[in-house]
């Protein structure tokens, strides 16, 4: 059985709907033929604990918990620096944030887990043997988790798949993003870092499986979409045919977190007008928001302004099963979203747990967006936009109507529905691990191929072989199509040979397999500047600067960079 070692932070004891994701992948990942282990925090400071779910935990599947700390030593903060010094390329935007924490003016990126993640990164390999794991799987949030995966995968040549949850620097739930500000373009080169550097890179939408590819111009074979999904044995345990009854008072229940732009305030205010116009007697409704609510006491004085605070109440956060019973006991379900187009790459964990409880739901989403879709498809209900009140009121009326009229609000699990189910989900992830492990072991005897060939072609060229040096390259000429290396060696012939244009169109290749290869960047720099063209070599070496580590190679680049500044430039560049 291949072994698979999961990152997670979050995990159980931790609550939440995040949880919920790796938890069943681990209970029913043996089934296809993979071990799981798993890293997790053994720190219990967290808003939402939820004890019962480590029931789920399959007994054969060790957990390694490492503690984590809030206050940092000097020497901690130095080992975090060294992290993100491979993260961030961009040096100069790397200096600007470290001279901001300096000074205690900027937090820990890009959250405050990596500390956690700097503390598994020191003590793994005495906890356990990596040359026995066959591949690292990291999920986030929190995003600290993929630093992990980073860093394993560059220590022990691991193939390694990150999950995202939800999309990092284009999550729809991150309010008013300034994509100039210095703390966006760290969060934003760490995440490109990592998302180049893993085998594989796995969301929970389709959409969101097109972001990643279009905004950071990776293979679409390189990305996969798993979505959240509902585990049926949680169903079965909690009974939940004897639970479809009908209320005393129309129930509508929201099970799950609210937080950011995702906020109960326009369904409230339509609740509120049917109210008012007596649309719905007062004493027929009733509304329940279940688990963890951001300012709730902000809302609770909210509704009991509107004068509906008989009719709505807040109430604590309840463990996955309890909230899952609860759940089951509504005559509607509702689903808040959020506003916007981002939020139209958004599935909400909970949304197909309310698929399979079988319930009508009232979602306020995008329309045209995934759950607009999923709800219209599978005939589960109204989805309306967030902001559209009226059509809120509409959707609650009608619901309310069927209620009243004792006609069945109960509705079929359907096939389209069970492609869902956590099993199914947990074989598709296997299925990604198969091929990515797969892909890896090609990769090591390519690369083993690739390092015979780049080594004679250095001697060759170290002995000034031109002749012989062509006919290696000519012979593997599909190597260049995947090693930035490679096509630096042919534009040094093809410098050598005066042939500027071949070497330019090389070197442009191999800036597609590598955009910071230091080497590629200088060459280009130089064929530019060979050409007379002063701006575009400037640019070159700008950006060979600004990506290299050797401390001797950078100051004969600014050598360079102000002999060009100085004798003058070209004009027309454009980039």
């Amino acid at each position: 059985m291949k072994s698979a070692l999961f990152i997670s932070y979050i995990f159980p004891p931790l609550g939440g709907s995040g949880v919920q994701r790796t938890l069943k992948f681990i209970k029913y990942l043996r089934n296809f033929d993979w071990k799981p282990i798993v890293v997790t925090t053994g720190q219990l400071n967290f808003p939402q604990i939820d004890y019962t779910m480590i029931e789920e935990i399959p007994e054969d599947v060790r957990v390694i918990r490492i503690n984590e700390q809030h206050s940092l030593t000097l020497n901690q903060l130095q080992n975090i620096t060294k992290l993100y010094d491979d993260l961030v390329k961009d040096k100069t935007i790397l200096d600007d944030y470290l001279n901001l924490m300096s000074n205690e003016k900027a937090s820990l990126i890009p959250d405050s887990c990596i500390a956690w993640a700097n503390n598994v990164i020191e003590q793994i390999d005495s906890l356990i043997d990596i040359n026995k794991v066959d591949l690292v799987y990291t999920t986030s949030g929190p995003y600290s988790d993929h630093v992990v995966g980073y860093y394993l995968k560059r220590r022990f040549n691991k193939p390694w798949v990150a999950d995202f949850r939800d999309e990092w620097t284009n999550n729809a739930y991150l309010n008013d993003i300034d994509k100039n500000s210095l703390i966006y373009k760290v969060h934003r080169e760490m995440e490109e870092s990592i998302v180049n550097f893993a085998d594989s890179i796995i969301t929970t939408t389709p959409l969101a499986s097109d972001n990643y590819v279009s905004l950071f111009d990776l293979p679409k074979e390189k990305v996969f979409t798993v979505t959240n999904g509902y585990d049926e044995e949680d169903f079965q345990e909690i009974k939940i045919d004897k639970l479809a009854r009908k209320n005393e008072r129309f129930t509508i229940i929201h099970n799950g977190l609210l937080y950011s732009i995702r906020t109960p305030d326009t369904f409230l205010r339509a609740l509120y007008n049917l109210i008012k116009t007596n649309l719905i007697p007062r004493g027929k409704i009733q509304v329940q928001f279940i688990g963890a609510v951001e300012d709730k006491k902000q809302w609770e004085e909210y509704v009991k302004d509107l004068g509906i605070d008989d009719i709505v109440k807040f109430e604590e956060y309840l463990n996955h099963s309890e909230s899952l019973t609860k759940a089951a006991t509504a005559d509607v379900l509702l689903l808040i979203v959020g506003p916007g187009n981002k939020c139209k790459s958004v599935y909400t964990g909970k949304v197909f747990e309310y698929l399979r409880l079988g319930k009508p739901i009232i979602s306020l989403s995008p329309p045209d967006g995934l759950v607009d879709k999923l709800i219209k498809k599978n005939n589960r209900g109204y989805n309306v936009e967030f902001h559209d009140i009226l059509a809120i009121e509409n959707a609650i009326f009608k619901l309310y109507r069927k209620w009243a009229n004792n006609e069945p609000l109960n509705l079929p699990i359907t096939s389209d529905i069970r492609r869902f189910e956590r099993r199914e989900l947990t074989r598709q992830l296997a299925s990604i691990f198969d091929k990515v492990l797969s892909m890896h072991q090609m990769k090591i005897k390519k690369d083993l191929i690739l390092k015979d060939v780049k080594d004679t072609l250095s001697r060759l060229l170290d002995l000034g072989n031109i002749e012989q040096a062509k006919q290696i390259i000519n012979s593997n000429s599909d190597l260049l199509n995947v090693d930035a290396e490679m096509c630096t060696m042919k534009s040094i012939i093809e410098i050598a040979e005066n042939k500027l244009e071949d070497a330019e169109i090389t070197l442009k290749r191999a800036r597609r397999i590598d955009k910071t290869n230091v080497d590629v960047l200088y060459n280009l720099g130089y064929i530019y500047e060979r050409k007379g063209l002063f701006n575009e070599a400037l640019y070159y070496y700008e950006e060979a600067l600004k990506y290299t580590t050797d401390q001797k190679f950078a100051t004969e680049l600014n050598v360079i960079i102000e002999k060009i500044k100085k004798n003058g430039s070209s004009p027309n560049f454009v980039i």
